[in-house]
């Protein structure tokens, strides 16, 4: 879900930038999503070791969820900079934590297989992100895309917060 909004989001604001006037934003909207996804992954590695890979996934979520809603009310491009950055950091608290976990529950013979798996689901996604995200621009506008993403955003977290209290209770 996490490279499916990112996706969604990450292709399409440049465009919805275009449309508003802002046809010289787009490489800086780009590089600034960019610099979220990847200026912190040295961290990220630590705070999955140091926090748990359950809280870097629920912050890598509600970091989704926030750049959904200032997605909806982006009209300029400082928002839509600060969207599209705070989604790809929760793109990489999700990616990093997510892989992290699943190799913690696969013996080592397994993991090719599993991993391999899980990237054909990853890119599956990336293309339903970026297919769906211009099909709700075209049937609904732009700031649906963004109640999208704020929507699946919700799905780890909730999802994070079921299976720890049933592990707990």
């Amino acid at each position: 879900l996490g490279q499916m909004v990112m996706v969604g989001l990450m292709v399409l604001m440049p465009l919805h930038a275009k449309h508003l006037g802002h046809e010289d934003a787009a490489t800086g909207l780009i590089s600034v999503h960019i610099l979220g996804m990847f200026a912190f992954g040295w961290l990220t590695g630590r705070l999955v070791d140091g926090w748990g890979r359950t809280t870097v996934i629920q912050l890598g979520a509600a970091l989704l969820m926030i750049s959904g809603f200032t997605a909806v009310f982006a009209t300029r491009p400082l928002e839509m900079g600060f969207s599209l950055f705070v989604l790809g950091l929760g793109w990489n608290f999700l990616a990093v934590a997510g892989s992290t976990l699943l190799t913690d529950h696969l013996e080592p013979h397994e993991r090719a297989r599993v991993q391999g798996s899980a990237e054909l689901v990853t890119w599956l996604s990336a293309a339903v992100g970026a297919l769906g995200g211009g099909l709700i621009v075209g049937a609904f506008g732009f700031p649906v895309v963004g109640w999208v993403g704020l929507g699946l955003g919700c799905v780890p977290l909730v999802a994070t917060w079921l299976l720890t209290a049933k592990a707990r209770g």
